[in-house]
Order: structure tokens, then sequence, then C-alpha cells
């Protein structure tokens, strides 16, 4: 399965889940319905960071785990040397 058709699939159970139409989905999330309509449908295949982040916390979903899938364990580095 493509990522873009199991993001669309994910996207589908979670409202599902959430008993949430397009509507009451967009105004969660202030998304736009045809934003929505238009990931549902695999028809964008990157939305925006902004877009990314307003659905997964309307859609009570936990970004962190799928971050360190992406990124890896994000090691700290200080801004400057302590020397």
């Amino acid at each position: 399965m493509r990522s873009d058709r199991l993001r669309t699939v994910l996207l589908n159970q979670r409202k599902k889940v959430l008993h949430l139409s397009r509507a009451e989905l967009s105004e969660r999330a202030s998304v736009s319905v045809s934003t929505i309509r238009a990931i549902e449908e695999g028809r964008t295949v990157d939305p925006g960071l902004f877009t990314v982040i307003s659905l997964a916390v309307a859609l009570q979903i936990d970004l962190g785990p799928m971050m360190t899938s992406v990124t890896g364990p994000i090691r700290h580095k200080p801004l400057h040397d302590t020397d």
C-alpha cells in the first residue's frame, strides 16, 4: 500500500472512530472541507505542516511516534560550545 493511500485510510478510519463528518472535522481543525476531501481521496500527497498538525490535534493523534519513525531519535546538541 502506498504511503499516501495509507494516510488516507488512517484519516478515514480515525474520523469514523470519533464519529466526525468532514464538516465537523473541518471546524475542529480549522482546515477546509475541500482540503480534507482531497487528502481522503488521495489527491493531496503532501499536505502542509499546519494542516497535518491541525488534523492530528482534532483527531486526537499523537504525532510523536510518527515523527520518530521518520526522523529517528532526536539527539539534542548544545547551541554553543561550552569550552
